[in-house]
């Protein structure tokens, strides 16, 4: 598929799709491109204004509603919201300070959080109760934050809503981190996880219910990682190779009865434990998955569209 033309040294970034023909892209110069025909044509806006920002996460709520996170320090993170398919914009969030916010997720008209790097030592996290205003806040979390403790933002996954379940992924500290909380819960319940190193990771998460969570990630500095998905069950982590696949894991989907991986080595998907590994060789930043199990895949080079089969 025909990436949106802009100029020469923009790279499309963050990828969210509705349905097989509303897509959403943003880019490294805050750009937002939107299509209605499944990529065949765009219209771009730039919610920044003549500041480029970043746009690290697009989540398109449907053909015309969508929120944009912008990638930056201090008051260059931002969260951005359209009502009316990218026609305006209103900014309803504006970090400030050395605040850096990596990741989102929503309910629609609902609960929503967003993800950031820890800041004076402590957890930092911004909620809103209804998707307009929003509040940041330094408590919710049942374990103190671990020097350096971040999160992972390339792959928009750090942060996933499923199942009643709240699940969050940190990263760069002493090991990587499992955050998990119910819908009904006041603060996040904080687990160890088996991934340490140089630059250990969780780099995408998805909650199949409060007990059990799926998730991806390991060292970034381990240049011969295999490719693992792991499974977090009783308090227990276990890793799963993905044949075919190498290096870290960076994006994770549960599609109906498939999930799907993928990292800059290609795209694998299975309906079941144990079956073979279905794979397609192309690099990927982001995943997007909509009905009629079609997926795109988004590198700053291309936009591919596939369909998940046995």
């Amino acid at each position: 598929m025909e990436l949106p033309s802009t100029s020469t040294d923009v790279q499309w970034s963050a990828l969210s799709a509705s349905d097989q023909q509303i897509i959403w892209l943003g880019s490294s110069h805050g750009h937002i491109a939107r299509s209605e025909d499944g990529g065949a044509n765009w219209s771009v806006s730039q919610p920044t204004g003549s500041n480029p920002l970043p746009i690290s996460q697009i989540k398109a709520i449907d053909d015309r509603q969508a929120f944009a996170l912008t990638q930056g320090r201090g008051t260059d993170s931002r969260l951005y919201h359209t009502r009316n398919g990218g026609f305006s914009w209103n900014r309803v969030y504006r970090a400030n300070g050395s605040e850096t916010l990596r990741c989102f997720d929503l309910i629609p008209d609902a609960e929503a959080w967003v993800l950031g790097d820890g800041h004076n030592d402590s957890w930092h996290v911004v909620r809103s109760t209804n998707g307009r205003r929003w509040l940041a806040s330094r408590s919710g979390f049942d374990q103190s934050l671990q020097p350096g403790e971040g999160a992972f933002s390339e792959s928009a996954s750090c942060v996933h809503y499923a199942n009643d379940t709240w699940a969050m992924g940190s990263a760069y500290g002493e090991s990587a981190r499992l955050m998990l909380k119910s819908t009904n819960a006041l603060r996040f319940n904080v687990h160890s996880t088996p991934i340490r190193g140089q630059r250990p990771a969780i780099t995408a998460v998805y909650p199949l219910s409060n007990r059990e969570i799926l998730f991806t990630g390991g060292d970034l500095e381990d240049e011969n990682a295999s490719a693992v998905i792991w499974r977090w069950h009783n308090r227990e982590a276990e890793a799963s190779e993905v044949q075919g696949l190498s290096g870290v894991l960076t994006n994770l989907q549960v599609h109906g009865d498939y999930i799907v991986v993928a990292n800059q080595s290609g795209v694998a998907w299975r309906q079941s434990q144990g079956e073979e590994w279905q794979l397609l060789d192309t690099a990927t930043q982001q995943l997007s998955c909509v009905a009629g199990n079609t997926c795109f895949s988004l590198s700053p080079e291309s936009l591919y569209r596939f369909v998940l089969n046995d």
